[in-house]
C-alpha cells in the first residue's frame, strides 16, 4: 500500500516548495501592477482612511452641537463609501449594510444601524438636538464597524 499521501514533505521538498513561490511571487508582481490585478478581496488605503477618520474626530474637540451633528452626518457618508468599495449592495445605506452584514457580529451590526438612525434624526428633523456624549457614542460605533470591515 502507498503511503506516500501521508508522508509529510521533508526539508528539502519544503525548501523547494517555498522557493518556489516566492520565485512566483516575485515574477508574477510587476505584471499584477502593469494589468492592474487586484489580489482576492478588497485592500483599503488605511492611512488615508485613518486620516480621514481622525479629521471627522477633530469635528467633536470642539465640544459645540454644530461641529458634534456635523461629525455624525459626516461619519455615516464615511461609512457608507466604505461599505460601497466593500462592495455592498442596493440603492440605499441600509441597504448596502444589510447586504454585508456578515462581515460584523449581531451587537456591531446593531450599533451601526443604531448611529445611522441617529444621522436620519440629524437631516431630517430641524429641531433635533443630540447630546454630544450621543454623537461621540455613534461615531465609536462607527469606528468599530470600520474596523471590522479593515477599513482602518
Amino acid at each position: 500500500m502507498n503511503n506516500y499521501r501521508n508522508k509529510q514533505p521533508g526539508f528539502i521538498e519544503t525548501i523547494v516548495t517555498t522557493f518556489s513561490k516566492g520565485l512566483w511571487f516575485v515574477i508574477s508582481w510587476p505584471f499584477k501592477k502593469l494589468f492592474r490585478i487586484k489580489s482576492k478581496g478588497v485592500s483599503f488605503n488605511k492611512i488615508e482612511n485613518f486620516a480621514k477618520w481622525r479629521e471627522i474626530e477633530k469635528l467633536l474637540e470642539s465640544k459645540d452641537e454644530i461641529h458634534a451633528k456635523h461629525a455624525v452626518v459626516e461619519a455615516d457618508k464615511f461609512f457608507d463609501s466604505i461599505l460601497r468599495i466593500k462592495g455592498g449592495k442596493g440603492e440605499s445605506f441600509a441597504d448596502r449594510l444589510r447586504s454585508l452584514e456578515n462581515h460584523f457580529s449581531h451587537d456591531n451590526y446593531q450599533f451601526i444601524w443604531q448611529a445611522h438612525k441617529l444621522r436620519n434624526q440629524i437631516s431630517h428633523e430641524s429641531e433635533f438636538h443630540p447630546q454630544i456624549n450621543y454623537c461621540k457614542q455613534a461615531l465609536n460605533k462607527f469606528r468599530k464597524g470600520l474596523e471590522n470591515l479593515g477599513a482602518i
